[in-house]
Protein backbone atom coordinates (compact mmCIF):
# COMPACT_ATOMS: atom_id res chain seq x y z
CA UNK A 1 0.00 0.00 0.00
CA UNK A 2 1.51 3.33 -1.06
CA UNK A 3 0.96 6.32 1.24
CA UNK A 4 2.01 9.85 0.30
CA UNK A 5 3.11 11.94 3.28
CA UNK A 6 3.83 15.66 3.06
CA UNK A 7 7.02 16.66 4.86
CA UNK A 8 10.54 15.28 4.80
CA UNK A 9 12.18 16.53 7.98
CA UNK A 10 9.35 16.98 10.48
CA UNK A 11 8.82 15.06 13.70
CA UNK A 12 5.51 13.50 12.72
CA UNK A 13 6.31 12.69 9.09
CA UNK A 14 9.51 10.98 10.24
CA UNK A 15 7.53 9.00 12.82
CA UNK A 16 5.03 8.07 10.11
CA UNK A 17 7.91 6.76 7.98
CA UNK A 18 9.11 4.57 10.85
CA UNK A 19 5.58 3.33 11.62
CA UNK A 20 4.90 2.65 7.96
CA UNK A 21 8.13 0.70 7.62
CA UNK A 22 7.12 -1.38 10.64
CA UNK A 23 3.81 -2.22 8.97
CA UNK A 24 5.39 -2.95 5.62
CA UNK A 25 3.76 0.05 3.93
CA UNK A 26 5.28 2.06 1.10
CA UNK A 27 5.64 5.55 2.60
CA UNK A 28 6.63 8.25 0.11
CA UNK A 29 7.48 11.60 1.72
CA UNK A 30 7.44 14.77 -0.35
CA UNK A 31 8.75 18.24 0.48
CA UNK A 32 11.17 20.96 -0.48
CA UNK A 33 12.98 21.48 -2.73
CA UNK A 34 11.04 19.17 -5.04
CA UNK A 35 7.59 20.03 -3.70
CA UNK A 36 6.73 23.46 -2.30
CA UNK A 37 3.40 23.51 -0.48
CA UNK A 38 3.05 27.20 -1.28
CA UNK A 39 3.00 26.29 -5.00
CA UNK A 40 -0.05 24.14 -5.88
CA UNK A 41 1.32 23.03 -9.25
CA UNK A 42 4.24 21.22 -7.60
CA UNK A 43 1.81 19.42 -5.28
CA UNK A 44 -0.42 18.17 -8.07
CA UNK A 45 2.51 16.95 -10.16
CA UNK A 46 3.92 14.95 -7.25
CA UNK A 47 0.61 13.34 -6.34
CA UNK A 48 -0.08 12.26 -9.90
CA UNK A 49 3.41 10.86 -10.29
CA UNK A 50 3.34 8.90 -7.02
CA UNK A 51 -0.23 7.55 -7.47
CA UNK A 52 -0.84 6.98 -3.73
CA UNK A 53 -3.63 4.95 -2.16
CA UNK A 54 -3.74 7.28 0.87
CA UNK A 55 -2.58 10.87 1.39
CA UNK A 56 -1.37 12.12 4.79
CA UNK A 57 -1.13 15.90 5.00
CA UNK A 58 1.33 16.36 7.86
CA UNK A 59 3.60 19.24 6.78
CA UNK A 60 2.70 22.77 7.85
CA UNK A 61 3.90 26.32 8.41
CA UNK A 62 4.44 26.07 12.16
CA UNK A 63 6.13 29.38 13.04
CA UNK A 64 3.18 30.57 15.11
CA UNK A 65 4.53 34.04 15.93
CA UNK A 66 6.10 34.64 12.53
CA UNK A 67 2.80 33.82 10.83
CA UNK A 68 1.48 37.15 12.09
CA UNK A 69 3.86 38.89 9.66
CA UNK A 70 3.56 36.26 6.89
CA UNK A 71 -0.18 35.56 6.71
CA UNK A 72 -0.24 34.91 2.97
CA UNK A 73 2.51 32.30 3.14
CA UNK A 74 0.92 30.67 6.20
CA UNK A 75 -2.44 30.53 4.40
CA UNK A 76 -0.87 29.02 1.28
CA UNK A 77 0.84 26.23 3.23
CA UNK A 78 -1.65 25.60 6.04
CA UNK A 79 -4.90 26.41 4.29
CA UNK A 80 -4.67 26.09 0.52
CA UNK A 81 -2.20 23.19 0.19
CA UNK A 82 -4.39 20.78 2.20
CA UNK A 83 -7.29 21.84 0.00
CA UNK A 84 -5.31 20.95 -3.12
CA UNK A 85 -4.38 17.58 -1.61
CA UNK A 86 -7.98 16.87 -0.61
CA UNK A 87 -9.34 17.72 -4.05
CA UNK A 88 -6.78 15.40 -5.61
CA UNK A 89 -7.72 12.70 -3.10
CA UNK A 90 -11.36 13.09 -4.09
CA UNK A 91 -10.47 12.89 -7.77
CA UNK A 92 -8.43 9.72 -7.18
CA UNK A 93 -11.09 8.30 -4.85
CA UNK A 94 -8.63 7.79 -1.98
CA UNK A 95 -8.75 8.86 1.69
CA UNK A 96 -6.80 11.81 3.09
CA UNK A 97 -5.63 12.20 6.67
CA UNK A 98 -4.92 15.82 7.60
CA UNK A 99 -2.98 16.87 10.70
CA UNK A 100 -4.25 20.02 12.35
CA UNK A 101 -3.80 21.75 15.70
CA UNK A 102 -5.43 22.72 18.97
CA UNK A 103 -4.83 26.33 17.91
CA UNK A 104 -8.08 26.24 15.95
CA UNK A 105 -9.64 26.85 19.38
CA UNK A 106 -9.43 30.05 21.41
CA UNK A 107 -8.08 28.34 24.52
CA UNK A 108 -10.68 30.01 26.73
CA UNK A 109 -12.57 26.82 27.60
CA UNK A 110 -11.93 25.59 31.14
CA UNK A 111 -12.30 21.91 30.19
CA UNK A 112 -10.48 19.91 27.52
CA UNK A 113 -11.75 20.50 24.00
CA UNK A 114 -13.65 17.81 22.13
CA UNK A 115 -14.18 17.20 18.43
CA UNK A 116 -17.64 18.77 18.62
CA UNK A 117 -16.48 22.11 20.06
CA UNK A 118 -16.75 25.08 17.72
CA UNK A 119 -13.35 26.37 16.54
CA UNK A 120 -12.55 30.01 17.28
CA UNK A 121 -8.87 30.69 16.44
CA UNK A 122 -7.29 33.87 17.77
CA UNK A 123 -4.05 33.84 15.74
CA UNK A 124 -3.09 33.86 12.08
CA UNK A 125 -1.62 30.40 12.52
CA UNK A 126 -4.85 29.08 14.02
CA UNK A 127 -7.00 30.70 11.34
CA UNK A 128 -4.89 29.25 8.52
CA UNK A 129 -4.97 25.78 10.06
CA UNK A 130 -8.75 26.04 10.40
CA UNK A 131 -8.90 27.05 6.75
CA UNK A 132 -7.05 23.85 5.91
CA UNK A 133 -9.57 21.79 7.86
CA UNK A 134 -12.48 23.50 6.11
CA UNK A 135 -11.00 22.99 2.67
CA UNK A 136 -10.39 19.30 3.34
CA UNK A 137 -13.96 18.80 4.56
CA UNK A 138 -15.37 20.68 1.58
CA UNK A 139 -13.37 18.63 -0.92
CA UNK A 140 -14.11 15.10 0.27
CA UNK A 141 -16.07 13.12 2.85
CA UNK A 142 -13.37 10.45 2.80
CA UNK A 143 -11.07 12.21 5.25
CA UNK A 144 -9.71 12.17 8.79
CA UNK A 145 -8.60 15.30 10.63
CA UNK A 146 -6.22 14.71 13.56
CA UNK A 147 -5.59 17.66 15.86
CA UNK A 148 -2.32 17.44 17.74
CA UNK A 149 -0.43 19.85 20.00
CA UNK A 150 2.98 20.46 21.57
CA UNK A 151 4.66 17.73 19.53
CA UNK A 152 7.91 16.36 20.95
CA UNK A 153 10.30 13.56 20.01
CA UNK A 154 14.00 12.80 19.74
CA UNK A 155 14.00 14.48 16.33
CA UNK A 156 13.66 18.07 15.15
CA UNK A 157 13.18 21.14 17.32
CA UNK A 158 10.77 20.98 20.24
CA UNK A 159 10.29 22.19 23.79
CA UNK A 160 11.59 19.03 25.42
CA UNK A 161 14.85 19.06 23.47
CA UNK A 162 15.25 22.76 24.18
CA UNK A 163 14.92 22.08 27.93
CA UNK A 164 17.50 19.31 27.70
CA UNK A 165 19.89 21.68 25.95
CA UNK A 166 19.32 24.46 28.46
CA UNK A 167 19.90 22.02 31.33
CA UNK A 168 23.41 21.52 30.00
CA UNK A 169 24.22 25.16 29.34
CA UNK A 170 22.51 27.10 32.13
CA UNK A 171 22.23 26.91 35.88
CA UNK A 172 18.76 28.43 35.89
CA UNK A 173 15.96 28.50 33.33
CA UNK A 174 12.82 30.61 33.27
CA UNK A 175 9.81 28.80 31.80
CA UNK A 176 6.32 30.20 31.23
CA UNK A 177 3.77 28.64 33.57
CA UNK A 178 0.51 30.06 32.19
CA UNK A 179 0.16 27.94 29.04
CA UNK A 180 -1.90 24.78 29.17
CA UNK A 181 -1.91 22.04 26.57
CA UNK A 182 -1.49 18.35 25.81
CA UNK A 183 2.05 17.37 24.74
CA UNK A 184 1.94 14.78 21.98
CA UNK A 185 4.77 12.30 21.44
CA UNK A 186 5.37 12.17 17.66
CA UNK A 187 5.60 8.35 17.43
CA UNK A 188 2.30 8.09 19.31
CA UNK A 189 0.74 10.58 16.92
CA UNK A 190 1.92 8.36 14.07
CA UNK A 191 0.41 5.30 15.73
CA UNK A 192 -2.79 7.24 16.40
CA UNK A 193 -2.99 7.80 12.67
CA UNK A 194 -3.93 4.12 12.69
CA UNK A 195 -2.47 3.28 9.29
CA UNK A 196 -3.69 -0.30 9.57
CA UNK A 197 -7.22 0.92 10.27
CA UNK A 198 -7.10 3.35 7.35
CA UNK A 199 -6.01 0.52 5.10
CA UNK A 200 -8.89 -1.66 6.34
CA UNK A 201 -11.42 1.10 5.93
CA UNK A 202 -10.09 1.86 2.48
CA UNK A 203 -10.70 -1.76 1.50
CA UNK A 204 -14.15 -1.85 3.11
CA UNK A 205 -15.15 1.68 2.01
CA UNK A 206 -16.09 2.69 5.56
CA UNK A 207 -16.34 6.33 6.62
CA UNK A 208 -13.54 8.05 8.54
CA UNK A 209 -14.10 10.30 11.61
CA UNK A 210 -12.41 13.50 12.80
CA UNK A 211 -10.36 13.15 15.98
CA UNK A 212 -8.62 15.32 18.54
CA UNK A 213 -5.43 13.27 18.94
CA UNK A 214 -3.69 14.94 21.85
CA UNK A 215 -1.39 13.67 24.54
CA UNK A 216 -3.14 13.42 27.87
CA UNK A 217 -3.68 14.73 30.48
CA UNK A 218 -3.73 18.52 29.91
CA UNK A 219 -0.70 20.05 31.49
CA UNK A 220 1.31 23.25 31.93
CA UNK A 221 4.57 23.91 30.09
CA UNK A 222 6.54 23.68 33.31
CA UNK A 223 5.04 20.25 34.01
CA UNK A 224 6.24 19.18 30.57
CA UNK A 225 9.64 18.73 32.16
CA UNK A 226 8.29 15.45 33.51
CA UNK A 227 8.00 14.19 29.91
CA UNK A 228 11.78 14.19 29.52
CA UNK A 229 13.73 10.93 29.80
CA UNK A 230 13.32 10.45 33.59
CA UNK A 231 16.79 9.26 34.66
CA UNK A 232 18.70 11.52 32.28
CA UNK A 233 16.77 14.66 33.19
CA UNK A 234 16.53 13.89 36.90
CA UNK A 235 20.31 13.50 37.10
CA UNK A 236 20.83 16.84 35.39
CA UNK A 237 18.27 18.57 37.59
CA UNK A 238 19.76 17.12 40.76
CA UNK A 239 23.25 18.06 39.60
CA UNK A 240 22.14 21.68 39.18
CA UNK A 241 19.96 21.75 42.28
CA UNK A 242 16.76 22.26 40.31
CA UNK A 243 13.36 21.07 41.35
CA UNK A 244 11.92 18.30 39.21
CA UNK A 245 8.35 19.43 38.94
CA UNK A 246 5.74 16.82 39.74
CA UNK A 247 3.31 15.63 37.10
CA UNK A 248 2.22 12.57 35.25
CA UNK A 249 4.68 11.05 32.81
CA UNK A 250 3.54 12.13 29.38
CA UNK A 251 3.90 9.25 26.96
CA UNK A 252 1.47 10.50 24.30
CA UNK A 253 -1.73 8.79 23.26
CA UNK A 254 -2.45 5.10 22.82
CA UNK A 255 -3.89 4.53 19.34
CA UNK A 256 -6.04 1.66 20.62
CA UNK A 257 -7.62 4.07 23.11
CA UNK A 258 -8.54 6.36 20.20
CA UNK A 259 -10.05 3.52 18.22
CA UNK A 260 -12.04 2.22 21.19
CA UNK A 261 -13.24 5.70 22.14
CA UNK A 262 -14.69 6.24 18.69
CA UNK A 263 -16.16 2.80 18.28
CA UNK A 264 -13.59 1.52 15.80
CA UNK A 265 -12.85 -1.58 17.95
Amino acid sequence: MRILVTGKNGQVDTALQIEGDRLGLDIVRIGRPDVDLSKPDTIEAAVREICPEVIISSAAYTAVDKAESEPDLAQAVNGDAPGVLARLAAELNIPILHLSTDCVFSGEKAEPYTETDTPAPISVYGRTKLSGEEQVRAATDNHVILRISWVYSALGNNFVKMMLHLSETRDEVTVVADQHGCPTYAPEAARAAALEEIRARREEERALPDLNVLGKPPDRRDFLLSALPPQRMAQRLRRRGWLLLAGAALAGLDALWVLQRHGWL
